[in-house]
């Protein structure tokens, strides 16, 4: 009899290792043999719109992160962030830099300074941050605010590249500080902030792309001729010339663009490396959900039952639920789901290879570099598999472990996984040519962002709701929307600005019974929609009107406004119409805030007295 306990795990680390050595060059040559692939993975160029949006969820959620901590832990008492943060809480600034300053601890002494003038340099490759060095509630608050002012301009998209490194720099500046407060959704906002930096997303909804094309408006120029992108001092001053004659002829000849500027498409390296991010995390908290409770489904149940988890006490509930099986089943599903959740990412990539293909735009190789290339691949896999087969045996249940020779194990798993990518290519092919119903299936659900990032969606409001672990849902689900694209955003804003059919109305069918109405109520909602009520905008023939007509253009995201010249309407001036009804001044800049997403925080206030005045002027500036 043989028992896992026996075997030694450390036998297989040097095997291992120089195997995964082998593996990682493998990658390497294979993307030696086939370029365009990795060009086509990291260096295309994508919509902005899916990060833009990304960039304004997740911005508030570390806004409401670190704003919460502002409140007072009683009425009597500072604030979190002071206790915290500052010398006057729970650290004073030697015993912060004590504990959590790493070399700073070694180079720095409070009397003396730094023993060395290269000694700051050295600490950059560490976990420096200034508040070991200074920590009173004047500076480290001050900071703090700062911090919150660039996430703000972050979220609205006003000078974002600068504000989005400068807010990464200050939330690593208070994180640093101590370490004992934060969880791991607070890892994920340095993560992903960390990414941000290299992301450009702010070229979408955002301050910082209206100006750009409000800008190419009024002067009608090119606009990667506007972008100041890689000019030196002297290429601004020249641009600034350029641009400054250009608009003066263009306003003397009375010339003014009338077509929408573009969005610019963005470098798509960073987003990947956030879907990659992303595959990784859920993975590995999958993979070290490996204790008893998540294997037999009662993790949930004792979580639910901590007054430290739960947000409202429910013992008799939870206790109900773990009876009927529905929080063990939902336990093991979780756990699986997670290890899973990188077969999402390849079911993006075979899915935009199936789009590219049918286009015509999927980069061509060679027969022999495609030949090769799935040669070295299957080799890369092969070495992979023989680690995951030497850490997977472990695995096995302890009753079938203490019957099989630890070899046999190894080489069940090891074969078994080398054998995947051969069956699913060959099941691939198969598909394609007799079952592509079937292959469409299993790409667009099984594999698609459908299931996987909907009951991710799912999950996370359902722990949100049950369960107190901070911001760590909301951070979560503030960045799946990187996995979307420019298309299923649109959709989306359609499908906020149309309204549902009514039964007999449009395509939707009348339900015979009241019971199939009430199942299929939800579906039908979402399925048969139709557009919502149109405004239509109209104005001067003039050059000024013109350009404003197609400022608010863009902003409608839903595409709810039609725009018509009319003589009759005054100089320079907009006029909505609407239900027959025509508007102007503060009510026809109210009516615009149910239609515009950019102006939806005024719907609820539009008729407070100077509210109205106050978005006429917002959707009139020049």
């Amino acid at each position: 009899m043989f028992k896992g306990d026996d075997v030694d795990v450390s036998a297989h680390l040097e095997q291992a290792t120089e195997l995964g050595l082998y593996g990682i060059g493998l990658v390497f040559v294979f993307f030696a043999l086939r370029p365009e692939l990795w060009r086509r993975l990291w260096f295309t160029r994508v919509d902005p719109r899916p990060v833009a949006l990304m960039r304004i969820a997740f911005g508030l959620v570390v806004f409401v992160t670190f704003y919460d901590l502002l409140f007072p832990m009683n009425p009597l008492d500072f604030s979190v962030a002071r206790f915290l943060f500052t010398d006057e809480g729970l650290w004073l600034t030697d015993m912060a830099r004590k504990n959590y300053g790493g070399g700073l601890r070694d180079v720095y002494d409070a009397e003396h300074g730094f023993q060395n003038w290269y000694d700051p340099l050295k600490l950059l490759w560490g976990k420096f941050t200034v508040l070991h060095l200074r920590s009173d509630p004047a500076f480290s608050m001050t900071l703090y605010y700062v911090m919150l002012g660039c996430i703000a301009s972050m979220i609205f998209g006003f000078r974002t590249r600068l504000v989005t490194i400068v807010a990464f720099i200050l939330v690593e500046t208070f994180y640093r500080y101590s370490p004992i407060f934060y969880t791991g959704g607070d890892t994920v906002v340095r993560v992903f902030l960390f990414l941000g930096m290299f992301t450009r997303w702010g070229e979408a909804y955002s301050v910082d792309s209206w100006l750009r094309r409000k800008a190419i408006l009024l002067r009608g120029t090119d606009a990667e001729f506007m972008s100041p992108a890689g000019l030196g001092t002297g290429g601004k001053i020249l641009r600034f010339l350029v641009l400054g004659f250009l608009g003066i002829w263009r306003q003397s000849k009375g010339a003014v663009a009338t077509a929408i500027p573009p969005l610019r498409t963005i470098p798509a390296w960073p987003i990947r490396l956030m879907m990659l991010q992303l595959s990784i995390i859920y993975m590995a908290t999958g993979i070290l959900k490996s204790g008893s409770t998540w294997k037999d489904g009662t993790a949930l149940y004792f979580a639910l039952n901590l007054d430290h988890f739960y947000r409202v006490p429910a013992t008799g509930l939870v206790t109900f639920m773990h009876w009927i099986l529905v929080l063990p089943n939902t336990a093991i599903f979780v756990r699986w789901w997670e290890m899973l959740f990188p077969v999402v990412a390849i079911g993006a990539a075979l899915n935009a290879f199936e789009r590219e293909r049918l286009r015509g735009e999927w980069p061509k190789a060679a027969l022999w570099r495609k030949l090769t290339s799935i040669g070295v691949f299957l080799a890369a896999w092969a070495t992979l598999a023989w680690v995951l087969g030497a850490a997977g045996m472990y695995f096995l249940p302890k009753e079938i472990q203490s019957h099989v020779h630890p070899a046999q194990r190894h080489a069940l798993y090891g074969w078994g996984l080398m054998a995947v990518p051969i069956v699913c290519i060959g099941l691939y092919w198969v598909l394609r040519l007799f079952a592509p119903k079937v292959l469409w299936f299993i790409r667009s659900w099984v594999l698609g962002k459908r299931f996987w990032l909907v009951f991710g969606f799912g999950l996370h409001i359902g722990i949100d709701v049950g369960m107190n672990v901070g911001t760590f849902a909301e951070v979560m689900m503030s960045v799946y929307l990187c996995w979307l694209s420019g298309a299923e955003v649109e959709t989306f804003w359609t499908f906020v600005y149309s309204r549902r059919c009514a039964p007999g109305e449009g395509e939707r069918p009348v339900r015979d019974t009241k019971l199939k109405a009430l199942l299929h109520l939800l579906p039908d909602w979402f399925k048969y929609r139709k557009p919502g009520p149109r405004y239509v905008v109209r104005h001067d023939s003039g050059d000024a009107s013109v350009c404003r007509a197609a400022l608010l253009r863009m902003l409608d995201l839903g595409g709810r406004l039609d725009f018509a010249e009319d003589d009759d309407v005054a100089e320079q001036t907009l006029v909505v119409e609407h239900d027959g009804e025509r508007l102007s001044g503060s009510k026809a800049a109210a009516s615009l805030t149910k239609v515009l997403p950019i102006f939806l925080w005024l719907r609820p206030i539009r008729k407070v007295p100077g509210v109205g005045a106050l978005a006429r002027r917002l959707m009139s500036q020049r």
